[in-house]
This record gives structure tokens, C-alpha cells and sequence, in this order.
């Protein structure tokens, strides 16, 4: 929605998990002189603690000017220091929007695309959602392994209401053979598992259990686009090791 998004400085686009599971968390704030966010009950996660997923990322300086320093000088600590361990330095965005007095929101929490295993749903990537709730962008967040498959159906995607939030639980599941082979052919080394990721219960903004909802999001066009895309990278860019593969030699690995 352009009229909701023009009282904010900046949007983000949230993660799936609870900033307060985060060993960081209290003293991300406390030390640049912050509230700790806070919501009405432990059980119940409001936006205030929603961690970031840094895939989208939507930054208005014109009307946040001090917000970049600010992000680059936590940046540099935080590369300095390891305080945000694994990942946790998306946070970084809001925190120094935050430190710096700009106001900032959330897309809806994001629902999650993969199938079903034996009555169990397993999701493998993150799909960030519009305000109307409808398909903004795919984030494969987890199991990327799985592409070297190729074109890897999503045929599912469940997901909360559009004001709400899910509860999470991360799963591991075996490695398929023929991604084995694929991934050795263009990685050192091959994973133990691949992650699943399981919404266990689905709840309105409130906190109370609303039930999950399956999407028809209509991603076969989408993946089928991105599988010919990757095709034609992976040579280009990845496992061509020849002297005229001018692409790839100027990246800088």
C-alpha cells in the first residue's frame, strides 16, 4: 500500500523468528541507548520483535539523513566484535533507524513455500508477502543445496493471516542422492542435511491461534524463470574455471 508506506522512512521485510531468542538481544538496545522492545505478554510476539530478513530492504534517506552513519558505525562493530553472532547483524537496519529517530515497518509476516512429506509440511523458502497479502518475492533462505536439482517445484505455500505470525520449528531432513551429485560437481563440500522448516501454529496479531492458511501463490512461472536463469549462471559464473570465461573473472571471490 504506497499510502502506508509514505509515513514511514523505511520497510523491512520480517524473518520468521523472535529477536528475544537472540543471546543479543536486550543488550543490541541497551547499549546505544534504546528501550528494550517489549510486548504485552512472553508468549506473544508483536512486530516489535520480529527479526529482519535482509533480502528487502527499503531505505529512505531524504527523510532518515543520519540513519546510513549510524548503520555504518554499528556495521563496523559488528565485524569487530562477532556481538551479533550468526546473521544477527540484519538487525542492524531497524537498529540504527531506530537510534537515529526515523520511523520504519514491516511487510506481513512471511509464509513459507515447499511441500508436503508425509502429512508434514516442510518449507524451504521464505515468501515475503504484500500488505494485501499477495506474493511480493521469494527468499530461498533455507536448503539452498536444493537447487543444484535444477528447477525445485515450491507447490505450497503456507502462511498466517496477513496480520499475523507464525510459530516455528526448524527440521533437518537427508540429503537426496541426485543432489549430492550435482552439489559435488560444483562445491568442496556436500551438507549432512538439508533444513525443513514446520509453521506449528498459526496466530492473529493478538496472539491467538487462527489457524495457517494455504496460499495458491502460482510460483511455477516464477521458478521455472529463475531454473533457466540459473542454468545459463552456474557455467557462466560458477564452475568455469577456463581463462576465457571473462565473466566470472571479474567478480571478485
Amino acid at each position: 500500500n504506497r499510502d502506508e508506506g509514505l509515513r514511514f522512512s523505511a520497510l523491512f521485510a520480517p524473518d520468521i523468528g523472535d529477536m528475544r531468542n537472540r543471546r543479543f538481544f536486550r543488550e543490541a538496545f541497551e547499549r546505544i541507548g534504546l528501550p528494550v522492545p517489549e510486548c504485552p505478554g512472553r508468549d506473544h510476539r508483536c512486530m516489535d520483535v520480529w527479526e529482519t530478513d535482509s533480502a528487502i530492504v527499503v531505505l529512505d534517506h531524504g527523510r532518515c539523513p543520519d540513519g546510513a552513519a549510524i548503520l555504518i558505525e554499528l556495521a563496523e562493530d559488528a565485524q569487530a566484535t562477532d556481538r551479533y553472532g550468526t546473521a544477527g547483524d540484519k538487525e542492524l537496519y531497524r537498529l540504527a533507524w531506530q537510534k537515529a529517530g526515523c520511523s520504519f515497518t514491516f511487510l506481513p509476516y512471511p509464509g513459507l513455500a515447499g511441500e508436503f512429506f508425509q502429512d508434514t509440511f516442510a518449507g524451504t523458502a521464505i515468501v515475503h508477502r504484500q500488505a494485501n497479502g499477495d506474493v511480493l518475492a521469494v527468499h530461498w533462505a533455507y536448503s539452498k543445496h536444493l537447487l543444484a536439482q535444477g528447477i525445485v517445484p515450491l507447490p505450497y505455500v503456507l502462511a498466517p493471516k496477513v496480520d499475523g505470525y507464525a510459530e516455528i520449528h526448524v527440521q533437518t531432513r537427508s540429503v537426496p542422492d541426485e543432489v549430492s551429485k550435482n552439489v559435488r560437481m560444483w562445491a568442496h563440500e556436500v551438507p549432512d542435511f538439508l533444513y525443513a522448516i514446520v509453521m506449528r501454529n498459526c496466530l492473529d496479531k493478538q496472539g491467538e491461534r487462527s489457524g495457517c492458511q494455504i496460499i495458491d501463490a502460482k510460483l511455477e512461472d516464477l521458478m521455472q524463470a529463475f531454473g533457466h536463469l540459473q542454468n545459463v549462471a552456474t557455467p557462466m559464473l560458477l564452475t568455469c574455471t577456463d581463462v576465457r570465461c571473462s565473466l566470472r573473472w571479474r567478480l571478485r571471490f
